[in-house]
């Protein structure tokens, strides 16, 4: 098979599979974002197996494909923000190999985003939030870069773990 066509079948593998994810999250609000986060795990398949371009065209797939199937729209939302397009940011940031300065750089990228997030919230999606809700912004930041940090490793762990045991073992090497 062409290596253009394999990756191109690759990645819609992956979108298929990202989408099934996002669907049964939708399902499930609860656990919407522990799907969206498994969902964007398939992100950081295609740019192992393909590269970056390949992980945006999941990406982009998936959160439109989502757009259009997923019955729950606020489950996606998060995909689409934030979740579905990290591993593609984290691959370009870590080509720094300079860790300080990674994690620095995805702190701040991940603080923007959830500021923008907020923001979105406040004054498009729900315009009457409740301002005892601001009271806690402080906490609720604190929080969320832990769990970013959580998110981080996991991506790392699992990525380390597609490369030496499927891809290495599929492609022969």
């Amino acid at each position: 098979m062409n290596s253009n066509t394999r990756k191109m079948s690759l990645t819609a593998l992956f979108m298929a599979l990202s989408v099934v994810l996002l669907y049964i999250g939708s399902l499930f609000p609860t656990f919407s974002p522990s799907f969206g986060m498994l969902a964007s795990l398939f992100t950081v398949a295609a740019v192992v197996e393909s590269g970056v371009s390949y992980g945006v065209m999941c990406y982009v797939g998936a959160s439109v494909l989502g757009l259009l199937l997923v019955p729950n729209k606020s489950s996606i939302l998060m995909y689409i923000t934030f979740m579905g397009y990290y591993p593609v940011i984290k691959s370009l940031i870590e080509r720094l190999n300079k860790m300080a300065l990674e994690w620095v750089i995805k702190l701040i990228f991940m603080n923007i985003v959830l500021t923008i997030d907020l923001l979105l919230s406040r004054f498009v999606f729900v315009a009457d939030m409740n301002e005892t809700v601001f009271d806690i912004i402080p906490v609720g930041y604190a929080l969320m870069n832990v769990v970013f940090v959580m998110y981080d490793y996991a991506i790392t762990g699992v990525a380390k773990v597609y490369i030496e045991k499927i891809s290495k073992h599929r492609n022969g090497r």
